[in-house]
């Protein structure tokens, strides 16, 4: 069977919307992926092969993706050897100077829409059709007993507030659920934890557990975030809140997906400067939301 490298550099939400070109490989590819060594495990138990990219792999390649397209992406591609070459040129002069061996070109921002859309040109390129939906399969089974909630995002204008936390951790243990807390940023999670006396518990471990968390839980909430984006992938009813970015751009195509946005004109905004609002569109979201998605999955 042929073999594939697909090369992504990126966040975790950008490697998982990248499945749309993954899953449209692996009927003719054995399918690989190089990612950051920070997401090791990602693709532990799954149908993809995984490297990343402190350990370059040392095999020959049929064909090989570059879906990022950065300064990193390219040193690495540089560093492979393979019959076949694609990447993502963002506009002309790229494509002049940097994309001499790549054929695949997308501008900066696509015209159709959706993030996941933006790997259309690889994909015709490739004759390949895509999926409507983005699903990494795996193997675990979970019981689905409890709720898991993402305190972190890499960014903090995206990072679910202190007050919705605490609502949360009074509606489950109201019904007896059991309420797992999941990130790495220590400051945001001892908040969470003091601020739930208790109740809600934390574990810190590798992507490979992230999975085994997920798939046990009965529903999962998060913000604009890669684990949001992981959950639904992992066909796990996920509740996304959504605040600087639109739903409609960044969102998830899995059917397992919902989401709660406010209708703000300064929505999508620059997340790089201080919000003049008091970032109202993550703290005005309403708990009476999410109490309904949780009606609707853990008490049906």
């Amino acid at each position: 069977m042929k073999t594939a490298l697909l090369v992504n550099t990126s966040g975790l939400g950008d490697i998982v919307s990248s499945l749309i070109v993954g899953n449209a490989l692996l009927a003719e590819y054995r399918v690989s992926y190089l990612i950051p060594a920070s997401f090791r495990g990602l693709f532990t138990d799954t149908p993809f092969g995984e490297f990343v990219d402190d350990s370059l792999p040392e095999s020959d390649f049929d064909l090989v993706i570059d879906l990022v397209s950065n300064k990193k992406s390219r040193k690495i591609i540089r560093c492979l050897s393979s019959s076949a070459k694609i990447g993502r040129a963002k506009n002309r002069l790229q494509r002049l100077k940097l994309f001499r061996t790549y054929t695949a070109s997308v501008p900066k921002h696509s015209p159709a829409g959706h993030i996941v859309w933006d790997y259309l040109p690889i994909l015709n390129k490739l004759q390949l059709q895509a999926n409507k939906r983005i699903y990494l399969e795996t193997p675990y089974k979970g019981n689905g007993s409890g709720i898991s909630v993402h305190v972190g995002a890499q960014r903090k204008i995206r990072r679910i507030p202190l007050e919705l936390v605490i609502k949360l951790s009074k509606y489950c243990e109201t019904r007896g659920i059991p309420l797992r807390l999941i990130g790495n940023e220590a400051y945001e999670v001892a908040q969470a934890l003091r601020a739930t006396n208790g109740y809600a518990y934390h574990e810190y471990g590798s992507l490979k557990d992230l999975k085994h968390w997920l798939v046990d839980s009965k529903a999962v909430i998060a913000s604009d975030s890669g684990v949001f984006h992981l959950s639904s992938a992992l066909r796990v009813p996920t509740l996304g809140l959504y605040g600087p970015n639109t739903y409609a751009r960044s969102g998830s195509i899995n059917a397992c997906a919902e989401y709660v946005e406010l209708d703000y004109e300064c929505r999508p905004c620059n997340q790089n400067a201080e919000c003049p609002f008091n970032n109202r569109c993550m703290t005005e979201i309403p708990f009476s939301a999410i109490e309904s998605f949780l009606v609707r999955t853990t008490e049906s």
